[in-house]
């Protein structure tokens, strides 16, 4: 239809005409229920490149109608565009993101937290064991998380160009430190914890001691390894009561939340549906056969194996995972 008007009217490419009705057509598509407006989403932002006159009215647009869909998955290319356009929103000066509602920026901020703790955890370092945990762990501040940063290694730089390619002025490079090791800056509330992929301990700090290690530019720059574990007075304390970084060794979760508490930080509230959507837990009702509730979770230690235990699920093996009656069962809360 608009190639056939186009022809009719000979209208110059160069005309508000085009942008006009752009705009006109996202409002439209904006009004519209989630199952004709998420489809689309893709084939708008590929349009909007072509009109850089209302290239960002038409990305706020597309955002703050995200925002209120039923379900806020990430949605990959509308995460890489805005951020491509807009910088990351955790980053100071970026003025762009004051056009969309505050949650909206939230909902952008926690795709990047989400994207970075799996990339860090679960791709850099990924193994069976501790980085396991430690990305269950860290996953149960998701909601808290306001800034997330990484600090890479020679390797990670050289070896994962396609990751990387996404994160364009949110990472840094890690000085100092073997090839292998990176590190992953987190702010929760007003405190900063550095975790290091080769796993040591973990360090936190109040801002007003860490401002070096925050760019709040989308420049890249690097940050050395000591002064990752330097940054100023720690905030966390060990055994003993006394200022130190804490390591991962036996029962360390409780430790970090006991350390954590003092600074009267503590996990996201969530439900048991809330939990298997973060941490994408399969879950099989045979509650009306007569049967059980079962969550399929194939580890027996860490965050999410505790919070079903609580939750009064009993752990079965690696296959079945985690089953409770039909009457232990509370879905919603």
């Amino acid at each position: 239809m608009v190639a056939s008007l186009n022809e009719q009217l000979d209208v110059p490419e160069t005309s508000w005409f085009w942008p006009g009705l752009l705009l006109h057509g996202i409002h439209d598509l904006t009004a519209g229920n989630d199952k004709v407006f998420k489809p689309k989403i893709d084939i708008v932002l590929a349009r909007l490149k072509n009109h850089e006159s209302c290239h960002d009215d038409g990305l706020a647009l597309i955002l703050d109608r995200y925002v209120q869909c039923e379900s806020t998955e990430p949605h990959e290319g509308l995460k890489f565009h805005a951020v491509a356009r807009w910088h990351s929103p955790t980053l100071g000066k970026q003025r762009n993101w004051d056009r969309v509602k505050p949650e909206t920026k939230r909902m952008i901020q926690r795709w990047l937290v989400l994207e970075d703790l799996k990339d860090f955890f679960k791709t850099l370092h990924a193994d069976d064991g501790m980085n396991r945990r430690r990305y269950e762990f860290w996953m149960q501040f998701l909601d808290q998380m306001s800034y997330v940063h990484l600090v890479l290694g020679k390797h990670a730089r050289e070896s994962y160009p396609k990751l990387l390619g996404n994160k364009i002025g949110r990472y840094s490079e890690l000085k100092g430190a073997s090839a292998t090791n990176n590190a992953f800056i987190m702010r929760i509330g007003k405190y900063y914890f550095v975790e290091f992929g080769e796993v040591g301990k973990c360090w936190g700090y109040e801002e007003s001691t860490a401002r070096n290690l925050i760019p709040n530019t989308s420049y890249v720059g690097s940050i050395s390894y000591q002064d990752l574990r330097a940054a100023g007075h720690c905030v966390l304390v060990n055994n003993w009561g006394q200022p130190d970084g804490l390591a991962h060794q036996g029962d360390w979760e409780s430790r970090f939340q006991e350390s954590f508490a003092r600074l009267s930080i503590g996990p996201d509230p969530m439900s048991l549906k809330e939990l298997t959507e973060r941490y994408q837990l399969k879950i099989l009702d045979r509650r009306k056969e007569g049967g059980a509730f079962w969550v399929r979770h194939d580890q027996g230690v860490g965050a999410v194996a505790e919070y079903l235990s609580n939750a009064s699920f009993i752990y079965k093996n690696k296959a079945e995972g985690y089953y409770a009656s039909s009457r232990s069962v509370r879905w919603d809360n």
